[in-house]
């Protein structure tokens, strides 16, 4: 048979919020645990040790990955939280697409009478950097309506597709 498989792992970019959650729960953790030993003794280093945790659960959840893997016309979205833990984000079979090209071209514009409608929904699986080259595709979601991925796959993955849609495939 003539089976394609290709792999790239994206880094997303931690966004501000996520810097903002971090910077507060590290103050609030030093803080609480500082001043809760001399206010509350037992009770606010047991705050401090709460805090602790809450703290790794929010750098984890707030260091992202994207993996992309294209195998014989499905294409899988993964996301990965601190380098451990793994979960499937979508998965779309590339026949289903409608249209795919740059994330920037004039071509998704067509598409833009579903977004007044709601059921068109943006979906952004990139790094969040401006200067990398993305991609995106619309896919019919059944009857949730349509969706637009956003996407930054390399240049070997982009090919691949492109031998599987090149009539759907714009510059």
């Amino acid at each position: 048979m003539n089976d394609v498989y290709c792999e790239h792992i994206v880094k997303r970019k931690t966004g501000k919020w996520a810097l903002a959650c971090r910077y507060m729960i590290v103050g609030a953790t030093i803080l609480v645990t500082y001043y809760g030993m001399f206010l509350l003794a037992f009770y606010g280093l047991f705050l401090g040790l709460i805090l602790s945790f809450l703290c790794v659960y929010v750098f984890k959840n707030t260091n992202i990955e994207y993996e992309y893997q294209f195998i014989s016309g499905d294409l899988d979205i993964d996301v990965i939280f601190s380098k451990k833990k793994r979960k499937r984000a979508r998965r779309f079979n590339i026949r289903n697409v409608e249209v795919f090209a740059p994330a920037d071209s004039d071509v998704f514009k067509q598409y833009e009478h579903y977004r007044e409608n709601k059921a068109y929904k943006v979906v952004d699986y990139s790094s969040g950097y401006p200067n990398r080259e993305k991609y995106a595709f619309v896919v019919s979601m059944g009857e949730n309506g349509m969706a637009k991925v956003i996407f930054e796959p390399n240049k070997k993955m982009v090919d691949a597709i492109r031998n599987y849609i090149p009539s759907k495939m714009h510059s």
